[in-house]
């Protein structure tokens, strides 16, 4: 799960316009320094990651995010969250990758025990969830929005899906299990071993998101599609929810030490380590590059 390079400053307000609809979001409690959390209208909150330059994901910042879904699914209020982004054009570039270089067993594990976690959080709330893609979507920042029960992206020259593989790294079977269900079996093999992204039209055409707008929309058109969940009735529609996601989650559940085992024990090889050095030696150089 990879990163992308760091993208041109703007400016994300969280007042905004869409299509002349004006929304005024009124920052909640749940509120941090990587995640803002704000009102869209009663009942829906917006969860956006802010964690510079692309929320890459440490295992900080996952443990933010799963401690936000708990407090909201907990708030007494909240029944719907659409998950966004304050950074312009992307979404989450993926797992931080310095994160699982070099690092102890020990750390290994709880990283990956936390993206488990993660989700495992996002595809069994009872919340009902959106995510509202306004940018790139790769690897791990693919992997949550598969999570949501809508996806929503802008067009634009972003990429999306699981790339995986290009850095030599093996993707859980439960995550291939979501994108089989999102884009079916043929797709899904051939993407995923590929480590393929694709532009938000042919993710739209597969099915991985299920509706593409323009730039400034994305919020507006994942609350339209959340409205028909919150019209029934929410424990049949959260029972029936995990019964349908049962045949790829139960992977995870049942087997969740056997899991890590086999991630850590593959990410420790030699030569998946020297892939990720080469990797972060990459971006650095970049870096440099761009300060230049």
């Amino acid at each position: 799960m990879t990163l992308l390079p760091s993208i041109r400053k703007s400016l994300f307000g969280l007042q905004r316009v869409q299509r002349g609809v004006s929304m005024t979001l009124r920052a909640a409690s749940s509120s941090s320094a990587n995640i803002e959390v704000s009102e869209l209208r009663p009942g829906v909150k917006i969860v956006s990651l802010n964690r510079k330059p692309v929320n890459s994901l440490t295992m900080g910042f996952m443990k933010e995010i799963i401690d936000t879904v708990k407090t909201l699914e907990n708030d007494g209020d909240t029944k719907a969250m659409i998950l966004s982004s304050s950074i312009p054009t992307i979404f989450s570039g993926g797992l931080h990758v310095p994160e699982i270089y070099n690092k102890p067993r020990e750390y290994m594990v709880e990283f990956y025990s936390t993206l488990q976690e993660i989700w495992l959080t996002l595809n069994n709330t009872p919340l009902v969830t959106a995510a509202a893609i306004e940018g790139h979507c790769p690897a791990g920042g693919c992997v949550l929005a598969l999570c949501c029960d809508e996806r929503v992206m802008t067009k634009g020259k972003y990429l999306i899906g699981l790339n995986e593989t290009q850095l030599g790294i093996v993707p859980p079977a439960w995550v291939i299990g979501s994108y089989r269900a999102a884009i079916g079996q043929r797709m899904s093999d051939r993407l995923i071993q590929q480590g393929r992204l694709v532009d938000p039209q042919t993710a739209y055409n597969l099915g991985m998101i299920d509706e593409l707008v323009e730039s400034g929309e994305a919020i507006a058109a994942a609350d339209k599609l959340i409205t028909p969940y919150l019209n029934v009735n929410a424990g049949s529609r959260h029972f029936t929810k995990r019964l349908s996601r049962e045949h790829y989650v139960s992977i995870l559940e049942g087997n969740r030490q056997g899991d890590i085992d086999r991630f850590v024990g593959v990410l420790a090889t030699d030569e998946i380590q020297a892939i990720l050095k080469a990797f972060i030696d990459n971006l650095e150089t970049r870096k440099q590059k761009k300060e230049k």
